[in-house]
């Protein structure tokens, strides 16, 4: 299988995200997100507080680092603040 990323695009006030392969000497994120997931992510990207929630095993802490990752390498100089119950 081939591995992708996500790639941001930011306009006005949308978010577009979109997949990309990873290059060969990169190893990049091994998890694979599900449509959900990618509007979870999409919605943690955009302006707004978003919460995401489930029931264990369904994905929720790879989405939120997926959210932080692409929030800190997209803006590397900022602060971002992070409140969880756990994890």
């Amino acid at each position: 299988k081939e591995r992708r990323n996500f790639q941001l695009e930011f306009k006005d006030d949308t978010v577009k995200a979109s997949s990309y392969a990873f290059p060969e000497n990169v190893k990049g994120n091994p998890v694979r997100f599900t449509p959900v997931q990618v509007e979870a992510i999409k919605s943690g990207l955009s302006l707004g507080l978003t919460m995401v929630v489930g029931p264990p095993g369904t994905g929720k802490s790879d989405v939120a680092v997926q959210i932080i990752a692409n929030l800190y390498h997209t803006f590397p100089n900022q602060r971002t603040v992070i409140i969880t119950h756990s994890n």
